[in-house]
């Protein structure tokens, strides 16, 4: 019986993982993108999350430091 209890326990889990419990988590829209180096790219998304991507080195923007990108809220 406990074992059965157990087994009944852990399927329901599994279904409950497998099923996401209804529940569907949209992702953000992408409103830009770019590359900041030759196998670095970049996104920013509705959430104003900034994603990173890629390996190898990124453009150095360190000599642009009249020029520093300025980021805005809203």
């Amino acid at each position: 019986m406990k074992r059965w209890i157990i087994s009944l326990v852990l399927c329901l889990c599994v279904c409950l993982l497998l099923g996401g419990l209804g529940f569907r988590v949209e992702a953000a829209d992408v409103i830009a993108s770019g590359s900041c180096g030759d196998s670095v790219k970049w996104t920013l998304d509705s959430d104003g999350v900034l994603t990173i991507r890629g390996s190898g080195k990124m453009h150095n923007y360190s000599d642009y430091s009249s020029k520093e990108p300025l980021i805005k809220s809203g």
